[in-house]
């Protein structure tokens, strides 16, 4: 006689299944307020794992307004899946050589600029690397151009005052007795006294 059993990671394959079920499950009949799941102390509770594969920039970048119009957006949706696509293609062999210094010209899309940051001028990070959307963020019926939504400048406020001290302390502490930031040990640390 054969023994039947569940083992862990087939019920954890159910269980991905099963959640995976409801979440396709539309939600049309729910308030704002019953969407949320709640902690016990009525928090929403918003612990998981999210994917943030958005063209939404989480500051807003300075010359951005706080929404965009559907036209706004899908022009610049467009222009951005045209770019990946121009780039996804074969180099030109005989394309002239980048200027000296690499390419210094400013980023049109959010995602041009990231690249261009993270290898400077001549480039960086490959896509592959890059968890990049191929849309904007909807909050509340509007198309945002930041994932910050407040303040409402879509910028993340400065530390005040006991926020620095305290980080200093963490910082301190974490770094150990005679280092330095950016030091790799207490000689190199006094060496740079």
């Amino acid at each position: 006689m054969r023994k039947r059993f569940i083992s862990r990671s087939s019920i954890v394959e159910i269980g991905l299944v099963l959640a995976l079920s409801l979440t396709a499950l539309p939600v049309t009949g729910q308030t704002a307020k019953s969407a949320l799941p709640r902690t016990p102390d009525g928090h929403p509770d918003l612990q998981g794992t999210y994917d943030l594969a958005t063209m939404t920039p989480f500051e807003r970048l300075p010359s951005d307004p706080p929404v965009l119009t559907k036209e706004q957006a899908e022009v610049l949706q467009k222009a951005e899946a045209a770019r990946r696509a121009k780039d996804a293609t074969r180099l030109d062999p005989n394309r002239p050589p980048l200027p000296v210094g690499g390419d210094t010209t400013p980023g049109k899309s959010f995602f041009e600029i990231l690249e261009k940051a993270g290898g400077g001028a001549v480039g960086g990070y490959d896509r592959l690397w890059l968890n990049q959307g191929t849309a904007y963020m909807v909050v509340d019926g509007q198309i945002r151009t930041s994932i910050v939504i407040d303040p409402p400048d879509g910028k993340i406020p400065p530390f005040n005052a006991a926020a620095k001290k305290r980080g200093a302390r963490t910082r301190r502490a974490h770094l150990g007795p005679g280092r330095e930031p950016g030091c790799q040990s207490p000689i190199a640390a006094r060496r740079i006294r």
